[in-house]
């Protein structure tokens, strides 16, 4: 099999900006992996008010799955009238064994059954045009709604929504607590349909798969029960930071500010951030676009304009901070530069350039009602950072050679644009004429989750469903119409409750093996792996399965001295 050659990747280095050495790559990488946070903001459309719960009439009885919902209300009719077109022993013509002659003279002859001896119910069950289900008069019949205050009729309007959401989510209100949700705020946001739709900020918390999706998922599901939605005006931003206090307490009152930061961050580590955003900005409006058309698979670039022609190569990040601040819009007054694709509006420079806060913010992501999806986009911002320290060791990264710019360029103009329109109208990109590109976008996606594989394989899911969204992003799942549902069970089987929690006990089980030291001195890990299968009772190839990612996450390791998967920390 031939040799597969790299990307490539070239480097300058500059005495200015000097590379990483060994031992300060190693602390960066060890210190962000530990202390960076990752919070997001769901913004998602609300129905009118018009619009009701959904119809309780089509909703099952609890009993649904019982035999009685078979039987048939008009039962006592038709054994007390006796008709003769109801009669097994007439259609037969045999009674007892003994042929039989019945005394009804037409299908109507009703009073020549009454006395007859022979009469037999000849119950056609369902298929009977005149079945009636007896859950119509039944006294046990009751709707799971009827049991739970949540699907009553309430008006379905924003504020009454988001006020649900409220006393569901219990909002912290404070950026250091991150609460049961782990959300930070309930409120409207004007871009979105129906008197401001609902947004809903997370609090930036340590990076881990499983409680960030389920974090997300506990979002997502109540707001889509009561008839959220999203188009065009809604996005899902990320916000990666190393935590901070900008001098002011939670109380209000003035405080010293206060920055996980030991020491200032270098400048190299975020110059390169930015590199990667831009060479990969094509790619990741691609990954995170999810319109339902291909003439609009992508919002508009009003509130996520590109950074591409800001390069770190020559500016120092202080100086890309201001151009942006310089040439992008905000949202409000002293937020000037926040609507570019990668905002770093929030960050801190000391006086030597090095980064002394830390917080950016990723607009590029489309609406989205998947969780895992939601989930592994974080997950790839994060590992934009981590693989950003790596190449740090090497100077400041190009973002590719002149014919690849002009590439992108070309490429990049069929699928991020808009940014100049007005607020009339629809807020969709004009993508008519991708068609030509989508083999470079795919490209480019893949190229992007194959670099950073070495840390997304440590983080759950995250690399298998964002592979598969490099070559079929939501919006094109959406235009051959897929639902969310078909979306979230199809990129992460595991997400499924039943399936979910299945896994997740056998996973506890192998790691109880370990811990233990249950299973030792096998030949190999192959042999180990039959071992502990037959020990919890579970197929080999799930043991192997579940063997692989622990190995993947960095925390275990095989040992051929003691015969078995041990811990690393």
């Amino acid at each position: 099999m031939g040799t597969k050659r790299g990307l490539g990747l070239k480097f300058q280095k500059k005495a200015s900006r000097p590379p990483l050495t060994r031992e300060q790559f190693l602390y960066w990488r060890d210190l962000l992996s530990k202390i960076l946070k990752l919070g997001t903001e769901f913004e998602i459309n609300l129905p009118s008010a018009e619009r009701g719960l959904k119809s309780k009439a089509a909703e099952p009885c609890v009993h649904s799955k019982k035999k009685c919902v078979t039987d048939c209300a008009n039962l006592e009719t038709c054994l007390s009238e006796r008709h003769p077109t109801f009669c097994l022993t007439r259609e037969t013509g045999h009674f007892l064994g003994t042929e039989f002659q019945c005394p009804a003279e037409n299908e109507g002859d009703v009073a020549a059954c009454v006395e007859c001896p022979s009469w037999i119910l000849n119950c056609r069950g369902l298929d009977c045009a005149m079945h009636t289900p007896f859950c119509t008069v039944c006294p046990s019949f009751l709707r799971k709604s009827d049991m739970s205050v949540e699907n009553t009729d309430i008006r379905q309007d924003a504020e009454a929504v988001r006020s649900e959401m409220k006393n569901l989510f219990h909002p912290t209100g404070d950026v250091l607590k991150v609460g049961a949700a782990g959300v930070l705020e309930v409120k409207q946001d004007g871009s979105l349909v129906n008197n401001g739709g609902i947004e809903v900020p997370t609090v930036g918390r340590r990076v881990h798969w499983n409680s960030f999706y389920r974090m997300c998922k506990d979002i997502i599901d109540p707001i889509v029960e009561r008839g959220g939605y999203i188009n065009e005006r809604c996005g899902q931003h990320f916000h990666l930071l190393v935590g901070y206090n900008g001098g002011q307490s939670p109380s209000g009152t003035r405080s010293s500010s206060i920055s996980e930061l030991e020491i200032a961050m270098p400048e190299i580590i975020l110059a390169n951030f930015h590199q990667l955003h831009r060479r990969y900005e094509t790619a990741l409006f691609w990954i995170m676009s999810s319109g339902e058309s291909m003439e609009t698979l992508t919002r508009w670039a009003k509130f996520r304009q590109p950074v591409r022609q800001y390069g770190a190569m020559q500016s120092q990040m202080r100086k890309i901070q201001k151009e942006l601040a310089d040439n992008i819009p905000g949202g409000g007054h002293g937020t000037a530069g926040k609507y570019a694709s990668c905002s770093y509006y929030f960050c801190k420079f000391d006086s030597q350039g090095q980064v002394s806060t830390f917080h950016i913010e990723n607009r590029i992501a489309d609406g989205c009602l998947s969780p895992s999806v939601v989930a592994a986009w974080g997950m790839m911002i994060y590992a934009m950072m981590l693989k950003a320290v790596r190449l740090s060791q090497y100077g400041i990264m190009e973002i590719g050679s002149r014919e690849y710019t002009e590439q992108l360029e070309e490429a990049s103009r069929h699928l991020i644009n808009g940014h100049n329109r007005d607020y009339g109208g629809h807020r969709v990109a004009d993508t008519s004429g991708i068609g030509p590109y989508i083999p470079f976008y795919r490209d480019s996606a893949r190229e992007l989750i194959q670099l950073l594989k070495g840390e997304l394989n440590k983080l759950g899911p995250a690399f298998d469903i964002l592979i598969q969204l490099a070559d079929r992003p939501l919006s094109l799942r959406r235009v051959q119409g897929d639902s969310w549902e078909d979306i979230e069970n199809e990129l992460n089987p595991q997400s499924r409750e039943e399936d979910s929690n299945n896994r997740y006990l056998i996973e506890s089980e192998v790691a109880e093996v370990v811990d233990l030291t249950g299973i030792v001195e096998c030949e190999n890990q192959d042999v180990w792996i039959e071992e502990v299968a037959a020990h919890i009772d579970q197929p080999p190839v799930t043991i192997a399965e579940i063997v692989a990612q622990l190995l993947s996450s960095g925390r275990y390791r095989w040992s051929d001295v003691v015969g078995a998967l041990i811990t690393t920390a």
